[in-house]
């Protein structure tokens, strides 16, 4: 007996089989293609639940004129609702600059009239594997309109994507989702908590002595794989977002944000000379285009009352920088249009 997988006598079994067999099979199939087709037919579109992601892209318009690129850093430590001109951020939890070259060519268009588009400059977006780490959920893509097709993904997010085509985002998609069989009321009540777009914070503070030591234990463990391929891949994708945005007419600003004591206190001095040597490689590139750093990583009057974490504003941190952004950006744009300004 052959032992290959390409083994076609199932096929060839079923063929033999008598008319009425046959039949059975076929009638069996029908019921279920007719399934899918009912529910494809007569059940509503599927809509995800709400979240900062979904809503930060929805809030995309002709009205914005600053954007904020970044990871959850920017997520919990920005509020674009808090700033003078219409902004919107572009936050993705664990992003590398990768992720945010797909993010921003997904979603630029929505925005043609930005003026001004802050990116967060962080050691992580250098030398972190995004993909890699999202295993086989990619849903924080999909929720910031990322196509699928444009997910350059291992085997396994192959075969999610795939699913996705086919069930989710396909014919059957109304007929599968979970959402469709979730009761209504319970819907309703995951539904109701208010939505920030491009902002989710916290008001958890940060232990007294810090947690700077688990914060960059975590980095270290997720980092330390193929650092030098990820360095030149995330060092050319940001290269391309400035690119990107200085073709759209942008300004373009590199932002740290702040991190707590704790985190300096144990971070390897490595980091500080491979985030030198990418900003120097930066600037070769670049040249005259190399965009200006906005250092706000030891950000004076912030204490643990205003970290979640070692590397996370919360809210009371966030209002902090927020305020601190605004007045940057607010002198920079020189804001003396009053159409440009935030009405509410």
């Amino acid at each position: 007996m052959s032992s290959s997988i390409f083994n076609f006598e199932p096929l060839a079994r079923a063929w033999r089989l008598p008319l009425n067999e046959k039949l059975r099979i076929a009638l069996l199939a029908a019921v279920f293609a007719g399934i899918v087709h009912a529910g494809a037919t007569l059940l509503p579109a599927d809509r995800a639940e709400p979240n900062h992601r979904t809503a930060a892209v929805a809030a995309l318009d002709d009205q914005t004129r600053v954007l904020v690129l970044g990871s959850s850093h920017v997520r919990s430590g920005v509020n674009p609702a808090w700033l003078s001109m219409p902004a919107m951020n572009l936050a993705v939890s664990s992003a590398n600059y990768q992720v945010l070259d797909l993010v921003l060519d997904a979603n630029l268009d929505r925005a043609p009239h930005v003026e001004l588009a802050l990116i967060e400059l962080d050691i992580w977006l250098l030398l972190s594997d995004t993909l890699r780490e999202y295993g086989r959920d990619l849903s924080l893509l999909y929720d910031m309109g990322v196509p699928s097709d444009r997910l350059a993904a291992s085997a396994p997010q192959r075969a999610a994507l795939a699913w996705r085509r086919l069930f989710h985002d396909g014919y059957a998609a109304p007929l599968v989702s979970r959402r469709k069989w979730t009761p209504a009321g319970l819907l309703a009540e995951r539904n109701a908590a208010p939505v920030t777009p491009g902002f989710a914070s916290s008001v958890r503070r940060i232990v007294p002595s810090g947690d700077g030591h688990r914060t960059l234990a975590y980095f270290q463990r997720k980092t330390e794989v193929s650092l030098d391929v990820q360095l030149r891949r995330n060092l050319a994708a940001l290269e391309r977002v400035i690119d990107t945005l200085h073709a759209h007419g942008c300004r373009v600003v590199l932002v740290r944000t702040p991190h707590h004591d704790s985190y300096w206190a144990h971070r390897d001095p490595a980091y500080d000379q491979a985030e030198a040597v990418a900003l120097a490689a930066l600037r070769e590139r670049l040249g005259g285009r190399m965009p200006a750093v906005w250092d706000f990583s030891r950000l004076p009057g912030l204490d643990a009352g205003h970290f979640k974490d070692a590397n996370h504003l919360n809210h009371a941190g966030a209002a902090t920088f927020t305020a601190v952004l605004d007045a940057k950006i607010t002198a920079m744009l020189d804001v003396t249009d009053s159409a440009l300004v935030r009405a509410d």
